[in-house]
C-alpha cells in the first residue's frame, strides 16, 4: 500500500474521514498514536528491516516528547526539565522539627508549660510553674504586692506581708536558685509542684498548689501563719523585723509572713534577747518562733544602788507604812487601833544596814520586767501614842525588787 495524495484524494460516501490533527488530536490515544507512528514507518521504508534497536532519536534528529504529549493546534510540546529529587532524611527532619515547634507553641500558649527565662507579669501565669516561679522570685525581689497577686485567697492579715518586712528578710539572708517543677496535672485546672530554693546557705524544698481560675493560675497559700508569744502589758515591747508586734489580751499574736528570714527584738534597755531569729520556708511551714529573754548582766551594781538609797530614803518617812512597802498600815496594840503621834515615828535598823552590793538579781518570765534580789534587813519601829506612851514595831524585808517597766522611772519594792 502506497501514501495518498491528501490534496487529489477524497474520501468516498461509505469511508469514515481520517482524523483532523488540530480538532482531534487530544482525543486521539497513546496507544492509537503509537500504532499510527508504526504503520507509518512500514510504508516508509517496506523493505527494509531493521538491523539494531536503539533508545533516543537517531544522531541529528530531534527529540520528540511521547505518544499523546501535545500543546495546541497538535503541536508535540517539550517536557518540563527534571526536578532533583529531595533527600527523604532531610525532609523528615524538618517535618519532626516543624512539629515540634508547632507542639511546643501550642502547649505553651494553652498554659500548659512554663518557660523559666521570661518574666512573669504579675498576677498573669498561664502555667502552674510560673504561678510558683513568678510568687517566689517576688519575694526574692522584694516585692510583696506582686507576690500577693498570685494569691487564690488573700491572707487574713497582711500587717506583716510589706516590702519594708521583706527588704529586712533579704537583708539577712537572700533567696536565690529558684526552680520550680510540676509533679501532677489534675486535667486542666489543679496542679501539684514542688519548687527548690535557696534562703542563705539553708537549702528550702517546699511544696504548692495551684488552681486555675479563668486563664490564670494561682497559688493556695502564698504566706504563713506563725505564733508568737509574749507578755503583753506585762512584758517589753515587742518587734519582728522592725514592726511592732500587738500582743493580744492572751499574750500571744498569730502574723502572717512571706516565707524569709525574721527577727524577734524586745526594746526594754534593761533586758536582752536570744534565739531570736528563725526561718519561714514556706507558706505550709511550722516555724519556732520562740525567744529567750534574760536580764543584762552589768545592771546589778545599778540595781543595788539604788536599793540601798531607797531603802534608806523609806526609813526617813514619818509613816508606819512607807512607800518602800513595808511598816503597818494601822499599828493595833492589844487589839485595838493605837492612835499616835506622827512627828514621833522613826526607822532604824535592827543591826548593820544591808549589803546590796554583790548580791545578785534574779530574773523570772513570771514577771518579765521586774528583778529580784534575796537579801534581808531587819527594821525597826518606834513610835509614841496619844497617850504618851512609847511603842515600837520590829519588822523584817527579805527580798528587794526592782521594776524596770518605765526605763525611766524606776521603782523598789522592798518585801
Amino acid at each position: 500500500m502506497s501514501k495518498s495524495d491528501p490534496s487529489t484524494e477524497h474520501p468516498s460516501a461509505d469511508q469514515p474521514p481520517e482524523s483532523s490533527d488540530t480538532v482531534e488530536a487530544t482525543a486521539v490515544s497513546p496507544e492509537d498514536t503509537a500504532a499510527a507512528t508504526a504503520n507509518d514507518d512500514l510504508e516508509a521504508a517496506p523493505s527494509e528491516a531493521p538491523t539494531s534497536v536503539t533508545e533516543g532519536p537517531p544522531v541529528g534528529a530531534t527529540e520528540q516528547p511521547p505518544a499523546g504529549y501535545y500543546g495546541p493546534q497538535g503541536q508535540p510540546m517539550p517536557f518540563p526539565p527534571a526536578k532533583p529529587k529531595p533527600n527523604l532524611f532531610i525532609i523528615i527532619g524538618i517535618v519532626v522539627v516543624a512539629l515540634v515547634a508547632v507542639i511546643v507553641g501550642a502547649v505553651l500558649l494553652a498554659g500548659g508549660g512554663d518557660d523559666p527565662t521570661r518574666p512573669v507579669t504579675p498576677g498573669q501565669a498561664k502555667a502552674p510553674e510560673a504561678a510558683v516561679r513568678g510568687y517566689l522570685q517576688a519575694i526574692a525581689a522584694g516585692n510583696a504586692e506582686d507576690a500577693l497577686s498570685f494569691a487564690a485567697v488573700s491572707p487574713i492579715d497582711m500587717t506583716y506581708l510589706t516590702d519594708e518586712m521583706l527588704a529586712a528578710s533579704l537583708a539577712i539572708n537572700p533567696i536565690t536558685e529558684i526552680t520550680v517543677t510540676l509533679d501532677e496535672m489534675i486535667g486542666s485546672k489543679y496542679a501539684y509542684l514542688s519548687a527548690s530554693y535557696q534562703i542563705g546557705s539553708t537549702t528550702v524544698n517546699a511544696s504548692f498548689h495551684a488552681e486555675k481560675f479563668d486563664k490564670y493560675f494561682l497559688i493556695d497559700d502564698v504566706a504563713c501563719a506563725v505564733g508568737i508569744y509574749g507578755y503583753g502589758s506585762e512584758g517589753p515591747p515587742m518587734t519582728i523585723n522592725g514592726q511592732p508586734i500587738s500582743l493580744s489580751d492572751d499574750f500571744s499574736a498569730r502574723v502572717y509572713l512571706f516565707p524569709g528570714s525574721y527577727v524577734l527584738e524586745q526594746g526594754n534597755p534593761y533586758l536582752t534577747i536570744s534565739d531570736n531569729q528563725f526561718l519561714v520556708t514556706s507558706p505550709s511551714d511550722h516555724p519556732d518562733a520562740d525567744y529567750k529573754l534574760s536580764l543584762r548582766e552589768d545592771v546589778g551594781p545599778e540595781f543595788a544602788d539604788l536599793a540601798i538609797k531607797t531603802l534608806k530614803a523609806c526609813m526617813k518617812e514619818k509613816t508606819t507604812f512607807t512607800t518602800c512597802g513595808f511598816g503597818s498600815i494601822l499599828p493595833i496594840y492589844k487589839g485595838k487601833p493605837l492612835p499616835i503621834k506622827s512627828s514621833t515615828i522613826k526607822w532604824s535598823f535592827s543591826g548593820s544596814a544591808p549589803d546590796y552590793s554583790n548580791v545578785e538579781f534574779n530574773y523570772y518570765l513570771s514577771h518579765p520586767l521586774q528583778a529580784e534580789a534575796y537579801r534581808g534587813a531587819s527594821l525597826r519601829l518606834d513610835v509614841k501614842g496619844t497617850d504618851g506612851k512609847s511603842y515600837y514595831l520590829n519588822t523584817r524585808v527579805s527580798s528587794v525588787k526592782i521594776d524596770f517597766s518605765d526605763p525611766n522611772n524606776l521603782k523598789v519594792i522592798f518585801n
